[in-house]
């Protein structure tokens, strides 16, 4: 499937016959002596025109209605023959990144167990380690999902969120409890912030307006928070400049934890998530430009690779963070398995990227 066409779209000249059938029948309704001048005044009277627009929109909406039950069949049996034929060229692929993630899973349920069992109640980073962690693999099975469905720059944009998670979740283990109530307190500033766009916008909205008590309530806590932790506590990851001044960005946060390597990979998967000029060239949407043009706007089964290998390399990480964190036997055995098994999947798609 290259790509989606709307069944049964109506082309311009049959708008255009529409357009006119629809002017005739109102003008029938009048007098014979006022229909000549209710044509002269019909294509110079924008109101009068604008009144046949929203009957020609009334008359297509219910068309479409009449029709939708049948084109989402239709549709969903072509969108199951395309996930079958994508499916059989990735299987191999596909099925080593969805044994990854169910190990993964298993791995970290069961070192939960040992954790709670060894630290009980006393260790306070565990919660927020295993609370990033299951973001991180929601995530994985998110792009999963979109790999299946045909959605290649989708399934790379996410693993922008799951690199970030990761980032984070690396500073929390090596600082702790510090790093937590840092990130905690610091949602008094990027809340202040969202309130006030907020309260900007909310007329345009038609939303309820905060009140001005909530609004000073908001501005006290984050005044307090920037007089306590300084200015750079302002920047979007100023939580983590108090404990590691050298971090002001998330770039810095990256190099800080040792996953700056990836930044390459990480700007080329914000080119799916924010508009530059290279957004609009780069990506299966544009491979697919016919000479007329047409972009492809729905799935394709090609270019996957960097998703796959990228989700892989995120999952065994934050897994083997999880798994080394008050580690056992046990947990080095499922660290080591799940290394083994990222490997295959690297080697799955070497294999593949040789036979395309």
């Amino acid at each position: 499937m290259a790509y989606y066409k709307r069944r049964h779209a109506l082309l311009y000249d049959d708008l255009l016959e529409l357009m006119l059938e629809t002017w005739q029948k109102e003008i029938e309704k009048l007098p014979e002596k006022k229909r000549a001048i209710a044509w002269k005044k019909m294509s110079r009277d924008s109101k009068g025109l604008s009144e046949v627009i929203g009957k020609i929109a009334s008359e297509v909406a219910a068309s479409s209605r009449e029709q939708v039950e049948e084109t989402i069949r239709e549709d969903s049996k072509e969108r199951e023959d395309f996930e079958r034929s994508l499916y059989k060229k990735y299987k191999p692929i596909i099925d080593t990144y969805a044994e990854l993630l169910g190990v993964c899973l298993e791995a970290v349920e069961s070192h939960r167990e040992i954790i709670h069992t060894n630290l009980g109640e006393k260790d306070t980073v565990l919660p927020m380690v295993l609370r990033l962690e299951a973001r991180v693999h929601r995530i994985a099975s998110e792009i999963l999902a979109l790999v299946r469905a045909g959605y290649a720059t989708g399934a790379l944009s996410r693993w922008r969120s799951m690199h970030e998670t990761t980032v984070v979740m690396s500073y929390v283990i090596e600082y702790g409890e510090k790093a937590i109530k840092l990130m905690q307190a610091h949602e008094a500033v990027s809340g202040y912030k969202a309130m006030k766009d907020y309260q900007t916008y909310h007329k345009q909205l038609n939303l309820l307006p905060y009140s001005s008590y909530e609004m000073r309530l908001a501005k006290r806590r984050h005044d307090r928070r920037i007089a306590r932790y300084g200015r750079n506590f302002k920047r979007d990851y100023g939580w983590a400049s108090v404990l590691t001044p050298s971090v002001t960005d998330f770039r810095s946060l990256e190099k800080h934890v040792g996953i700056d390597h990836l930044r390459p990979y990480y700007k080329l998967s914000s080119m799916g998530v924010h508009m530059e000029w290279k957004s609009l060239t780069t990506g299966e949407e544009f491979e697919a430009l016919d000479k007329h043009g047409v972009v492809l706007i729905g799935p394709a089964d090609y270019g996957f690779e960097d998703a796959i290998s990228l989700a892989m390399i995120t999952a065994a990480h934050a897994t083997t963070m999880v798994l080394t964190y008050n580690s056992s036997m046990k947990s080095l055995m499922y660290a080591n398995i799940i290394r083994d098994i990222q490997q295959r999947g690297e080697a799955e798609l070497i294999k593949l990227s040789k036979n395309q």
